[in-house]
């Protein structure tokens, strides 16, 4: 179950596995680990933009939720709920639902997933769904974790495709009308090792019957 050490950071702790959620002003750092590996730092952030000041956070059964208002110096307001969906000898999946808006008349404000790794992003194609993920750190130990971010094709058109050269999943970026609420919904996805086809694809299967985020 989740736990708040104070409003900027909480933890959860099941099977082996911690993650630590720490709110800073470049992200929402994801710092992972497994009772078998060290750490791993996935981060949530706007894109050449600071986080805006978090000025709420709770826990609502098994959610963690975070809320951020905009600010005059950053480009929307965010707001971000991570859902522990599995927890296993096998892997770690927490549901991200990011909620932005702004008050701006002219904002292209984007929200990226850092993804922790070497060398360039990758994307592939598993059923319905678009896995992301970068190869290990060539520093890292044998026994890091591996981790990757699902994207369902209902999120899919939000996935902002101009830039080849990311660290992890990025969306929006496109022009945002004043008021209007844009979420996507992506999973993290960390395993202590690789995962088989047949557990991907039930991941992947499980992602795409999850009910969709309300608009507002």
């Amino acid at each position: 179950m989740w736990e708040q050490e104070n409003n900027a950071n909480a933890s959860f702790r099941v099977s082996g596995w911690k993650l630590d959620v720490q709110c800073v002003s470049e992200g929402l750092r994801l710092v992972t680990a497994h009772d078998t590996s060290g750490d791993i730092t996935g981060l949530i952030s706007l894109v050449n933009s600071s986080l805006p000041t978090l000025t709420e956070s709770f826990i609502r059964g098994d959610e963690l939720h975070l809320i951020m208002p905009q600010a005059e110096e950053t480009d929307a307001a965010i707001e971000i709920c991570l859902l522990v969906i599995q927890a296993d000898r096998e892997c770690l999946i927490v549901e991200s639902t990011l909620s932005l808006q702004t008050l701006w008349l002219d904002a292209y404000p984007a929200v990226q997933l850092d993804i922790p790794g070497d060398g360039p992003l990758a994307c592939s194609t598993k059923g319905s769904a678009k896995v992301f993920s970068r190869d290990k750190d060539s520093h890292s130990p044998q026994n890091s974790l591996e981790v990757s971010v699902l994207v369902d094709e209902r999120d899919q058109l939000s996935i902002d495709a101009t830039n080849a050269n990311y660290q992890g999943a990025r969306f929006f970026g496109e022009f945002m009308e004043k008021g209007v609420i844009r979420k996507v919904q992506p999973w993290w996805v960390w395993s202590c090792g690789n995962l088989s086809d047949p557990q991907v694809d039930k991941i992947v299967s499980s992602l795409g019957k999850r009910p969709l985020p309300l608009a507002g």
